[in-house]
């Protein structure tokens, strides 16, 4: 295992988050700058905008309300069973 502290493990995954984060926006900036120069203002827009960010966002609700309650137990119990070695 790596003899990292704690704090310095957080702080990396913290960066790592951090930038898939921005390369996400940065790619959505850029996606709607294409769809838009490609369609326009027009209603086919508005109407792959809003079926987009609905997909989207109805997946995210379904992977945040599952993850939780079915990951957090485990962790847990993998807590208080190896401690902070795991």
């Amino acid at each position: 295992m790596d003899n990292s502290s704690t704090g310095t493990r957080i702080a990396r995954a913290m960066f790592v988050v951090l930038f898939f984060h921005l390369f996400w926006k940065l790619g959505g900036f850029i996606l709607s700058n294409v769809i838009g120069g490609v369609y326009g203002l027009e209603d086919v827009t508005d109407a792959y905008t809003i079926a987009i960010n609905g997909v989207v966002f109805a997946l995210y609700l379904i992977v945040e309300e599952s993850m939780g309650p079915s990951f957090l137990p485990v962790f847990i119990y993998g807590l208080k069973e190896d401690g902070d070695e795991r």
